[in-house]
Order: C-alpha cells, then structure tokens, then sequence
C-alpha cells in the first residue's frame, strides 16, 4: 500500500512539474516582437509617404456634332418692307484652322441654313461675310486674314450654291479682324446675312 501511494505522488508530482511548464513566450519575446512590429509598421509607413499618389488618367469625352438650331426670325415686316437678319457660324466648326474647306461635320449645319434660304427667305439676297481673329497668317498660303475670310466666305457661298441656292442672290466679303468679338473664338466666324427688301 505505501508502495503504490508513493507511485501515486511521484506520478502527481511528476504530472505537475511536467504540467506547469508553459508554452507561452515570456515577457522578453512579447517585448522583442512588439518592437518588430512597431519597426515593419514604421517601415510601411515611410513606403508609402514616399510613393506617389496614382495619377488621374482623364478619359477623352466625345465632341458633341455640331447641330443647326435655326434663329430666332429677326424679320420684321413694315408693309412691304423687311429687316435684315444675320445668321453666324462658327469658323472653327466650318473650318481648320487655315483651311477654307468645309468640314464634313460642318455639312448639316449649312445643309439647314440652305433649307432656310430657300424657304423662308427664298428669293432675297445674301451676303456671305467671313471673319478671322487678330493672329497673323504664319502657316497657310493666304497672305492676309482678309484674303482667308474672303476665301472661307467664298467657300460657303459655293457649298450653299450647290445645295440649291442661286449663286445669283449671294455676293461675298472678307472682313479679317476688322469686326472682333469677345474672344478669337468667337471672332472667328462667318455670317449669312439675309438682306433687307422693299
């Protein structure tokens, strides 16, 4: 009997002192990977305070087609009479920049104002006025910005002709940057000034 009770405490004592040992780390390897991670987190932090911020790609947006949006009438009629009314276009929407043909884009917008013509203003006349900004002429063949506006009126006239309206009823004039705008852009057009009658 005491032979097995001995068995019994040096079995507990032995249970206990295998038992006890723990594998948890101490306090010195806590310590230790804290200030490793205090140090990867410092490091990560200096990565990306010295990256770059991604930079915005702009995504190109279609041009909207330039439409033709006939104006308001400005006729007023007097009897017999009738007040003269200006129809402008953009000259960046009807041409490049020197050129004096007429956009394939462009081609609605005079398409509209030929109908115009020939209908609600059928059989009064027509001046074509081109206008250009105050830049001199440096890369086209034109020696003046009044023999571009006048080459650029012309063109008009002879798109609206072949649309049907009498070349007979249409004179053009080259202004250059006589009459400017606001803006060269905006100084940059042509018009169609439907005359007067009486």
């Amino acid at each position: 009997m005491k032979r097995i009770a001995l068995c019994l405490m040096l079995a507990v004592t032995s249970f206990g002192a295998v038992g006890c040992k723990s594998n948890e780390p101490s306090k010195e390897q806590l310590a230790k990977e804290n200030q490793d991670l205090r140090n990867q987190i410092a490091d990560l932090n200096t990565r990306m305070a010295q990256t770059p911020p991604p930079v915005a790609v702009a995504t190109p947006q279609p041009q909207p087609q330039p439409t033709y949006t006939p104006p308001p009438s400005r006729s007023e009629s007097f009897g017999s009479s009738q007040q003269e009314v200006t129809i402008e276009v953009g000259g960046d929407v009807l041409f490049a920049s020197g050129q004096t043909t007429v956009k394939p884009e462009a081609r609605k917008t005079l398409d509209g104002i030929a109908r115009q013509l020939n209908g609600q203003y059928g059989g009064r006349q027509i001046r074509v006025v081109g206008h250009t900004d105050s830049d001199p002429i440096r890369k086209s063949k034109w020696g003046s910005n009044e023999a571009l506006s006048l080459a650029r009126a012309n063109a008009v006239v002879e798109y609206l002709a072949s649309k049907g309206v009498s070349r007979s009823r249409m004179t053009a004039d080259g202004r250059g940057a006589q009459q400017p705008k606001a803006t060269k852009a905006a100084s940059r057009r042509v018009e169609i000034v439907v005359l007067g009658s009486n």
